[in-house]
């Protein structure tokens, strides 16, 4: 009998800075896959979040809405540890993300991007790390936050600890701004990110166990 693969251990990474405007981009989109993570059916949810309660943002007007708060301890409920996805947010993600890696088959990381020419803000990109590295590197020249990202999966390479698969969500976003509202489009995609993120995970997820990844 042939044996089918694990369906996949997945960590979930937030980056940002809490009321820091559009900033806090990839930090709403794990809170909002926190806030949603019971409904999906497959695999078992931890959340690791840096903060609790606050305000996230109106995806039409850039406004504030009231979330539930955050339980930092919250217990797994019973589920096949092999198919867990864990989701975190830091501010920190250079000293982060290593200690979040260990047993891990896919990270995620989603975080905020300067914008550009061809990249207004609210526009996203999938970067595969594995593949492309040098298009996170070049984010980082001009990004503290890519530049702790690169650095840190550099470190978990050297440690033999990244994991098979990286996708890393960039969103670009506006310089500057401070409070907790973004802008009207970084909301329609922090909304966007927020189905699409878990949506591509379980895709992942079916094709570990086809045999296909």
């Amino acid at each position: 009998m042939v044996s089918r693969p694990s369906a996949g251990r997945v960590a979930v990474v937030g980056c940002g800075r809490w009321l820091r405007g559009d900033d806090q981009a990839g930090l709403l989109v794990a809170k909002a896959i926190r806030q949603a993570g019971r409904g999906l059916p497959e695999a078992g949810y931890r959340y690791t979040l840096g903060a609790t309660g606050g305000l996230t943002a109106s995806a039409d007007t850039g406004s504030k809405l009231p979330v539930a708060p955050v339980d930092r301890s919250e217990p797994l409920p019973e589920a096949d540890t092999s198919a867990e996805t864990t989701v975190h947010t830091t501010e920190s993600p250079g000293a982060d993300l290593v200690t979040l890696l260990d047993g891990i088959d896919l990270l995620v990381v989603v975080d905020a991007a300067e914008q550009g020419p061809t990249h207004p803000p609210g526009t996203w990109q999938c970067i595969d790390y594995r593949r492309s590295p040098d298009r996170v590197r070049a984010r980082s020249a001009s990004n503290a936050h890519a530049l702790g990202v690169d650095l840190a999966l550099k470190l978990a390479e050297q440690m033999d600890l990244l994991p098979t698969e990286v996708w890393i969500y960039a969103i670009s976003v506006a310089p500057g701004g401070c409070g907790e509202a973004v802008s009207p489009a970084v909301g329609q995609t922090i909304q966007f990110l927020s189905e699409r993120i878990p949506s591509d995970i379980e895709k992942w997820r079916e094709r570990r166990e086809e045999g296909g990844a």
